[in-house]
């Protein structure tokens, strides 16, 4: 009887490792939208983005690329239950709605959906 409770606890903690990691993995790599900053995706011009890049331990780099000029800053992510949180160089967090979607990430930024590309 022991032996089925613990085969039960180890089986339930792998999936939970394994659906961590899913969620991890899905989002490592560099996603891009053209926008001129977080939460700013209408009338901008074409030549502005914003550049994400998810590493899988959980650090990143944002690339804003305004007029030409490249703005780069690091941080921190977390990612569970659909929230989004990213601290940028120990400042506060910011937390974003998302959906992964095949090549797309959709993040609820200023009460509208900004949608990234996969690029790598």
């Amino acid at each position: 009887m022991k032996s089925k409770i613990i085969l039960a606890a180890l089986t339930l903690c792998c999936l939970l490792c394994f659906g961590a990691c899913a969620q991890k993995e899905g989002i490592v790599g560099s996603w891009e939208t053209k926008a001129a900053s977080l939460g700013s995706s209408e009338n901008q011009p074409t030549d502005n983005r914003v550049i994400f890049r998810f590493e899988a331990d959980l650090t990143g780099k944002e690339t804003q690329i305004v007029n030409g000029t490249s703005h780069e800053r690091d941080f921190t992510y977390t990612l569970s239950d659909g929230i989004l949180r990213i601290s940028f160089d120990g400042d506060s967090v910011w937390e974003f709605p998302c959906v992964l979607d095949g090549s797309r990430l959709v993040l609820t930024q200023n009460h509208q959906n900004v949608i990234y590309e996969r690029t790598s």
